[in-house]
């Protein structure tokens, strides 16, 4: 299962390749020294991005550190795998939002 960039590369197709303890989301979707793989996109700190899964839609920021949000506001952020992770200051966003491996999502950018 590959990530896949839709409508003009501003949304991602991508999948939930492992869940870690914390309840944090990682996805198959790679981010390379801020920017999107193979696009022109780029994240940077504080930008809206909205998450599409089961026929739910979720808001939430680009961030380097949990410690700029308030609790239990939706997170992006890049891991320490070099993906992007889906995850909750203070809580478990796979238990909040209900996701699990190998899940379908949608990233909008």
């Amino acid at each position: 299962m590959e990530y896949e960039l839709l409508n003009n590369e501003k949304k991602i197709k991508c999948y939930l390749q492992y869940i870690d303890d914390f309840g944090n989301g990682i996805t198959n979707f790679p981010i390379i020294e801020g920017s999107v793989k193979n696009s022109i996109l780029s994240l940077e700190e504080g930008d809206l991005i909205t998450l599409e899964y089961n026929n739910r839609t979720y808001e939430g920021t680009f961030t380097t550190h949990f410690n700029k949000s308030s609790p239990g506001s939706l997170l992006f952020l890049k891991g320490s795998t070099g993906y992007l992770e889906i995850s909750m200051n203070q809580e478990k966003a796979a238990r909040r939002i209900g996701f699990k491996v190998g899940d379908l999502i949608f990233i909008n950018l």
